[in-house]
């Protein structure tokens, strides 16, 4: 059994071992992301078309009431325009998410801004990449620059927002700090 006299020595401890969980927990959060897109990539075309269609329907009955009474070229119109947006706004979405986490790991790992920006952006862009190449080997999907252009582009915006909210942070912590509302325990 291992008793800790200094109680400062103990402070050490606890720190490090937060400072290793935290990391760990970054570096698991994107690798579970990624794993969900990886998931979302393998599904065929039969699968994915019908998981888009039940939001795409459900989208198009909140916004147009009466669609049941449109003509059906009209329907099919409106429909295929709303699908491709549902679709673009998952790639979105779900890039801006694997961002903000691969921002926060880099966050944890790295001290300079630029190293945690440029690692962040490089790996999510990677992994779209990597993404649509992927469903190259899917039945019936295919692998589209574009989605990679949106995956980017949400990737990009995730890492932005997790940056606002890290220097946030930090300035309220600097601020908290400087005035002495925050102490130490000894």
């Amino acid at each position: 059994m291992c008793i800790i006299k200094r109680r400062q020595g103990e402070i050490r401890i606890k720190k490090t071992f937060f400072r290793i969980f935290i990391k760990s927990f970054s570096i698991a959060m994107v690798v579970f992301c990624m794993g969900v897109i990886f998931n979302f990539s393998s599904q065929h075309s039969v699968e994915s078309s019908e998981l888009s269609g039940g939001i795409t329907n459900k989208v198009i009955s909140v916004a147009f009431p009466n669609y049941k009474n449109w003509s059906g070229t009209a329907q099919r119109d409106v429909y295929k325009v709303i699908e491709k947006i549902v679709r673009k706004s998952a790639h979105f979405s779900i890039y801006c998410l694997l961002g903000f986490l691969s921002m926060f790991a880099a966050y944890c790992f790295f001290s300079k801004r630029v190293l945690q920006l440029g690692t962040s952006l490089l790996v999510s862009v990677a992994y779209a990449a990597s993404d649509e190449m992927h469903q190259l080997f899917v039945p019936g999907r295919s692998a589209e620059f574009g989605d990679v252009l949106i995956d980017s582009l949400g990737a990009l915006l995730g890492i932005i927002i997790m940056w606002m909210i890290l220097a946030i942070a930090r300035n309220l912590y600097q601020r908290i700090t400087k005035t002495g509302l925050y102490a130490e325990r000894t």
